[in-house]
């Protein structure tokens, strides 16, 4: 897997995914690669610019279209963060690295304290173990009528 460009969705209620996020992607910046956040990722963008002096280009972007610019999209949330971007992605094959900074989490395995380690063995091409995932869509009609999708 070649990567270039690297996303970001952040958990916002949580500083610690924040900052984690930050260090990443000041690292990531200076090893050469592009680094976009979600829209909703405005102050974090904003420190990244200023710790690294200079803007990064295209730094931000709608959640709906991280998919097209991104090759891999990191989560820093739980499961329910990773959700969020994977019902986005169902068209799109862009590989997701989920890593849970709270307790429990049976979707974003990677704990917040092994983050780098497993996104350098990613973009090294040492990992991922990729597993593909199945998502569902139901709809709920009474007779002719949608209730719910």
């Amino acid at each position: 897997m070649k990567v270039k460009s690297v996303g970001f969705v952040v958990k916002h209620h949580h500083p610690g995914a924040k900052t984690l996020a930050l260090e990443l992607a000041e690292d990531l910046v200076r090893r050469g690669y592009s680094v976009v956040f979600s829209t909703e990722s405005q102050a974090i963008v904003k420190a990244l610019v200023k710790a690294l002096g200079k803007p990064s280009g295209d730094t931000t972007v709608e959640k709906a279209k991280m998919p097209s610019k991104t090759d891999l999209v990191v989560v820093l949330g739980g499961d329910g963060t990773l959700l969020s971007i994977a019902r986005l992605m169902r068209t799109h094959s862009v590989p997701i690295l989920g890593i849970n900074m709270g307790t429990l989490g049976f979707l974003t395995e990677i704990n917040h304290r092994e983050a780098k380690k497993s996104l350098d063995a990613i973009l090294a091409g040492k990992e991922p173990v990729i597993q593909e995932r199945v998502l569902l869509e139901v709809t709920y009609r009474r007779g002719k009528k949608v209730l719910f999708q």
